[in-house]
Parts: C-alpha cells; sequence; structure tokens
C-alpha cells in the first residue's frame, strides 16, 4: 500500500551520489511518474490527490494553495538531497548513536521516570518525531544529517567567492570601526545633561584621538563598546545589519552627499535605497564640533557652582555648562564633524593640550559643508539657527585621513540598551575604489578582492606589500584572529539571501539534470512559482522594514532641527551661571524650555 507522499522523504533513497553511478537505484524517471521506489510508482495524480486534494480528472486547471506547494517542494527537495548526498559509513554509525540516545536509552530512562512502560515512551518518541516506525526516525536522522552535509558542500570557498560580486552589489558591505563613549543620560532631542566622568571621558577620547595615537589604539583602551576589542573593528556592516540608524545612516549619507572618493553617487542612492527625503535632511545638513568646545567640556566637566563655589540660584542639572556644551555640539542624532576652530598654539596655551596637526585635514566635498549652531540674540531673546562653519575647515581624522564621523545614539533603556556617542571611520567603504583595471586591461573588482577568504601568511614577510583586506587589514602572527575574519565574511555572505535553501535546491537541481533525473512540469512549475513567491514576499518585507527605518530616522532628525530655538545659548548662560543667578523665565531658564 502507498504512503503518503510526503513521507517519501523519510525514505533513504539512494545511497549513492551524484559522483558515483546510480544506474542501480530503485530511482527511476518515468513519463506521469515522479518517482519509483520498490514496487511502487507515485504519479502527478498521486501528488496531486495527496497534496493538494485535487480532482485531476476533471481536468480542470490546477490552482495550488502554499501548504500544497511548500509540501511539493520539500519532497522533491529532500529526494534531490538524498541523491546529492552519498550515505557513508560514519552517517549510519553516527544515526544509529542517536537511535540508541534518543530512541532506545530515552524510552527507558522516561519509562523509568514516568512510571510507564518502554513500549509506551517508545511510541511517544515516535509520535514526537512526527514517524511511525524507528525505520523511519533512522531515515530522518540520515536526512538531517545528509542536509547538513549538502549545505556545508554548498558553502564552499569557490562558491563563496562565486557570489561575493552579487553580495557587494546587493548588500553593500562597510567595513566600519567605531569608539563608543557610553554617557548617563535621557534621548532628549534637547537639553540633556551628561555626569563628570561622561564629560571628561569624551574630552580626553577626541584629545587621544587628535594627538600621535591611531585610531585603533584608542579604541583599543576607551570604547565602552566591549565587542569592538579589536581596535574598534565592529566587523562588516551590510543593508540588513541591525545597527542603530544614526551610526548606519550617517555612513550613507557621507557616501551619497560628502564624500568626494565616491565616483558615482547616483549609484550609492540606488544601491542603498535613500529616500529622497534625505537629500534637505541629511544631504545638507552636516555638523561642526569646534575641538575647542569638546575641551571645554574638560575644563567644565566638575562645575556644577557659581564661580564663588556657591549654589546657582533657579538653575538645574541643563544649566551646569558642561550640559549646555554637551546639548548644543554633541547631543546631535545628525551626523558632526570635529574641526579645528583655532590654532594648535592657541590649543596648547588655553588647554595645556598638545595635538597633532596631521590628524586634522581639509576634506573636499565635506570641509566646505559644516553647519554649527549659532545664538543670534534678538532683543531679550535669541534666535537660534544652524549657520555656515567656513569654507576650507581641516577635519578630524584617523591617521589614514578618513574622517572621524561623530553621532549621538542610544536603544533601550538601562542594561538592555545604551545612551551614547560614537566616533566612527569606513575602514572600507563599497563606493570608493570599486574598480581597476589588471595587467591585461581585464576589470578587477576590488571590493570583491578586499573580502577575499584568502589567509595570509603569518610566518613570512611575502604578504607585506599587497592591498590590504578585511582579513589582514591588521596584521597578525595569530593564524585564529584571520581565521576568524574569514568565518565573518563567509556568515556575512550567507545573508544576501535570506532564502539561500531555495539557491541550494536549484544546485542540487541543476546537478540532478546533468545525471537525466528530472522533475515532472507540472511538480516543477509549482515549486518554481513557490519559491519565487517565497523570494519576492522575503524582498519586500525586508525593504518595507528598511524603509520605515529610513523614516523614523529622518523624522527625529528633522524634529532635532525644528527645535534648536529651544536650546539654552551657550555664552549667556554659561555667564549666568557663573555668576550666580540664572534669570527665572528667561533665555536660561531650563525648566521652561
Amino acid at each position: 500500500m502507498k504512503k503518503h507522499i510526503a513521507a517519501l522523504s523519510l525514505v533513504s533513497l539512494l545511497t549513492c551520489g551524484f559522483m558515483a553511478s546510480c544506474s542501480s537505484s530503485p530511482v527511476k524517471h518515468k513519463d506521469g511518474v515522479i518517482l519509483t521506489i520498490g514496487d511502487e510508482e507515485y504519479t502527478i495524480n498521486d501528488a496531486y490527490a495527496d497534496l493538494a486534494g485535487l480532482d485531476i480528472e476533471t481536468g480542470k486547471k490546477y490552482v495550488i494553495g502554499q501548504d500544497g506547494a511548500k509540501a511539493y517542494y520539500t519532497v522533491v527537495n529532500n529526494v534531490l538531497i538524498q541523491l546529492a548526498v552519498p550515505t557513508t559509513e560514519t552517517m549510519k554509525s553516527l544515526v544509529e548513536q542517536e537511535i540508541d540516545e534518543k530512541y532506545y536509552q530515552a524510552a527507558k530512562d522516561n519509562a523509568s521516570s514516568n512510571g510507564t512502560s518502554v513500549k509506551e515512551e517508545r511510541e511517544k518518541i515516535l509520535e514526537g518525531e512526527g514517524v511511525d516506525t524507528v525505520d523511519e526516525l533512522r531515515s530522518k536522522y540520515l536526512l538531517a544529517r545528509k542536509k547538513t552535509r549538502n549545505t556545508n558542500d554548498f558553502y564552499s570557498d569557490d562558491n563563496y567567492k562565486k557570489l561575493t560580486p552579487e553580495y557587494i552589489e546587493t548588500m553593500s558591505p562597510y567595513h566600519v570601526r567605531h569608539i563608543l563613549v557610553k554617557v548617563e543620560s535621557t534621548s532628549s532631542l534637547i537639553n540633556s545633561t551628561i555626569t563628570e566622568d561622561n564629560a571628561k571621558k569624551l574630552a580626553n577620547v577626541v584629545k587621544r584621538l587628535a594627538s600621535t595615537e591611531t585610531f585603533g589604539q584608542v579604541a583599543l583602551t576607551a570604547s565602552d563598546d566591549t565587542s569592538s576589542s579589536d581596535y574598534g573593528d565592529v566587523g562588516i556592516m551590510t543593508k540588513d545589519t541591525s545597527f542603530v540608524s544614526e551610526f548606519k545612516y550617517s555612513l550613507y549619507g557621507y557616501d551619497a552627499f560628502f564624500n568626494n572618493k565616491v565616483e558615482d553617487k547616483a549609484l550609492v542612492k540606488e544601491r542603498l535605497a535613500i529616500p529622497e527625503e534625505a537629500e534637505d535632511v541629511i544631504g545638507k545638513n552636516n555638523f561642526g564640533i569646534p575641538l575647542s568646545k569638546i575641551l571645554d567640556l574638560n575644563k567644565y566637566a566638575d562645575v556644577t557652582t557659581s564661580t564663588d563655589k556657591l549654589n546657582v540660584e533657579n538653575a538645574v542639572s541643563a544649566n551646569y555648562p558642561r550640559n549646555i556644551i554637551w546639548s548644543k555640539y554633541l547631543n546631535n542624532h545628525g551626523t558632526s564633524y570635529i574641526y579645528l576652530d583655532k590654532t594648535a598654539e592657541e590649543i596648547k596655551d588655553e588647554y595645556g593640550v598638545v595635538i597633532n596637526e596631521n590628524k586634522f585635514s581639509v576634506i573636499p566635498g565635506l570641509s566646505d559643508s559644516l553647519k554649527v549652531l549659532k545664538n543670534n540674540k534678538v532683543g531679550d531673546d535669541y534666535n537660534t539657527t544652524y549657520e555656515s562653519v567656513g569654507t576650507n575647515q581641516k577635519i578630524l581624522t584617523d591617521e589614514t585621513s578618513n574622517p572621524i564621523i561623530v553621532t549621538r545614539a542610544g536603544t533601550g533603556s538601562s542594561d538592555a540598551g545604551y545612551q551614547g556617542v560614537h566616533f566612527i571611520i569606513a575602514q572600507r567603504s563599497p563606493f570608493v575604489n570599486m574598480t581597476s583595471k589588471g595587467d591585461n586591461n581585464e576589470e578587477i573588482n576590488n571590493i570583491a578582492s578586499y573580502y577575499s577568504l584568502t589567509i595570509p601568511s603569518t610566518t613570512t614577510e611575502e604578504e607585506e606589500e599587497s592591498d590590504p583586506t578585511y582579513i589582514n587589514f591588521i596584521k597578525t602572527d595569530d593564524r585564529s584572529i584571520y581565521e576568524k575574519r574569514a568565518t565573518a565574511i563567509r556568515d556575512s555572505i550567507k545573508s544576501l539571501d535570506g532564502n539561500m535553501e531555495y539557491r541550494i535546491f536549484e544546485d542540487n537541481y541543476a546537478k540532478a539534470k546533468e545525471v537525466n533525473i528530472t522533475i515532472d512540469e507540472r511538480v516543477k512549475e509549482i515549486i518554481d512559482t513557490y519559491i519565487s513567491t517565497g523570494r519576492e514576499s522575503a524582498e519586500y518585507s525586508k525593504a518595507l522594514t528598511y524603509e520605515k527605518s529610513w523614516i523614523a530616522y529622518l523624522e527625529a532628525l528633522t524634529l532635532q532641527q525644528l527645535l534648536v530655538n529651544r536650546t539654552l545659548p551657550e555664552d549667556e548662560c554659561i555667564a549666568q551661571f557663573e555668576s550666580g543667578t540664572i534669570t527665572k523665565g528667561g533665555v536660561c531658564d531650563a525648566s521652561k524650555k
């Protein structure tokens, strides 16, 4: 008697693989027959009746639901896996171990614990596994091992190499490094507050970045993100990476609107699906943070009383000088850059800080774009607006002249989240130096080369002159670090397609066709529709989520930019605080803001 066709996935169909001769296989294709197992033939009619409940005898055009289509896919997929992966003696041995542990021994243990019979417990195990017999359970375990082997075989380094160009075009991978300085603050868009220690640490991190230390050295000892302990490396960020919007979209905005090293900004906007509204919100609003103002954070870090060391009348914590500076320059969820507003000599004389002027560079496309909050007095009030800083501003960079992006971000609450400031660099953008010409004038995909899986030697210096890659961007004699980075590339490439199992199915089917194994046309049509529908649904859902995150980000930035008039005027309010009295109801009365 024929079993339900869905149960065929539990039968070990072949013991040979594609590279072996399958001429003696009990699985054969005949016209109108899907599969033949032993003396039983399974026709397309059997499949329709079993899986879709359709009356083929009517001759009507079939309509199949998702569950029915999935059942076709599952059956054929499992058959193809059985065909693709040979059954080895090792597999058999491991399956028998599973049967002993999960069936025989488990039934004995459960019977002893539950006061039941071994037979009852065995029946429960089979029912829980969705099979009728121990042989079917054995086949199920074998199939699971073959699936794992099949997936591992698909993810060979050769296949990764083939997928890399598509991965780059679709996912736009950024290799990113950052320093996070956490702050004890609310997520308020205006008149936020930080602690004395927060102010000192922010100032110290910037001071170190402006010195002879490398970005990585500062990150290693100063970043509050423990996951980036590898010199600030946070790995590969793609469109699907769930970083906070401020972090992710600040990098996107820089490449789309300001990075002159990007040859095709339209391509950036297209691949990153940047909304048109971003042009006005982030394409025209880069913010400048004067270096001296961050150093002032340290100067005022512990100031909570007037110059005479008395409590300040009508003051709240938002009136502390450090918090006025914080709210005006660093509590910005947009994209900011630190610029040199005084000479190195002036910085040294006023703050006792020695800076490395080589860490500040004029960045074409960026240095002329910076805006800063200006408090313009109008009668007894102030009109606060964003105004241009000027041209040819020298911007703080890392040791290789990458501009350091600064953005305020946060997520969650208490131990489940954080509030802080990110200092970010793109170690490798997917839109800079994208291609080059080889010796034979062939086009080289430089981004694909950057994500090569080749692991350099750790014992010779033969790689010293080679171009940097994701794996060797920081040289080491510890091969395990290189292996870890190679694994990170593989894992990221896997994210190219949320339905990568469909690609494995198609790969298996292509190999099956090479040895004259085919699927009935009507079955194949159903499966193709099931796969394409699944892909389209996943892509739509992903695109919708991505679009919503952009909209939420742009709305938050727009709101913050509209609220600038509620920011405390820096000079007057610090002066009022130092004098000991905040004018009640005046422009520095933070309680009314």
